[in-house]
């Protein structure tokens, strides 16, 4: 994904940065959440690897991540069957 600035440009790391923090300033004040419950852009990918439907490959593929790194970014609770 790439996020364009107001000129058309992909917009820089410092300025996403910038623009990250503005935001969740901007959240905590509004009350839409707390600064207890303040977030990075990393947890966003994580969050979407956990979210996204399908299988372990299908969530890999999605991320463009390793089998190793989808440890770390895939957080969904396993499937097991019932006990008998």
């Amino acid at each position: 994904m790439v996020i364009l600035a107001e000129h058309g440009e992909p917009l820089t790391k410092s300025g996403l940065d910038t623009a990250w923090q503005r935001f969740i300033k901007l959240a905590i004040q509004e009350e839409i959440f707390t600064a207890n419950q303040r977030f990075g852009l990393h947890d966003l990918k994580r969050k979407g690897g956990t979210d996204t439907p399908g299988t372990f490959a299908d969530k890999q593929q999605a991320l463009w991540l390793t089998e190793q790194m989808m440890k770390t970014y895939d957080k969904s609770l396993p499937e097991v069957a019932p006990s008998t």
